[in-house]
């Protein structure tokens, strides 16, 4: 992967080794299927283009995942400009990653929980906890000081706090919606 513009061999490994982690994160920022989808194929048409930058990076993957996040933050659609990134790659490597029902369960309900916070506190937990940055990595990866990482992850988890709470076993979980 060191040409100005990647083949077709280049895109299908940056697809296998990323591809899932990507999904998972595009999914854990949107929280939305659609959104997701979007997210991820917008995410990889940027890399095309911006493809000798990718490869140059220290971190292929932290350098995938900022302009992801920045995507995602700043909303922007380039529809004129976009590539499309085959759907039945991307459903290939989602169908890849395997998970226990249960976690899954547990993810998207708290997922759902995190889609409810504004977007700089939704990227800020997202990296922080569910891609486990540090807060210093997390600052990179958003462009933002280390105490403004520290304030937003405080903002974040007091409003989650009054979303959860804890079973008989101390465990911290979303609290069942109630049926009226």
């Amino acid at each position: 992967m060191s040409r100005a513009t990647p083949t077709d061999r280049d895109l299908e490994e940056l697809l296998r080794t990323y591809g899932g982690r990507l999904s998972a994160l595009a999914w854990s920022l949107t929280g939305h299927r659609q959104d997701a989808e979007d997210l991820l194929q917008e995410t990889f048409a940027q890399a095309i283009h911006r493809w000798e930058r990718v490869v140059a990076s220290r971190s292929v993957g932290a350098y995938l995942r900022t302009m992801m996040v920045n995507q995602f933050l700043t909303g922007r659609r380039r529809a004129a400009s976009r590539e499309v990134v085959s759907d039945a790659a991307v459903r290939d490597h989602e169908e890849a990653v395997v998970v226990d029902l249960d976690a899954a369960w547990t993810r998207d309900h708290l997922v759902r929980l995190v889609t409810r916070l504004p977007p700089r506190q939704r990227a800020v937990v997202v990296l922080r906890y569910l891609e486990e940055l540090s807060v210093t990595e997390t600052a990179e990866a958003l462009r933002m000081s280390t105490g403004a990482v520290r304030s937003n992850t405080h903002r974040a988890l007091r409003s989650l706090r009054g979303e959860l709470e804890p079973d008989e076993d101390g465990v911290v979980a979303p609290v069942a919606p109630t049926t009226a």
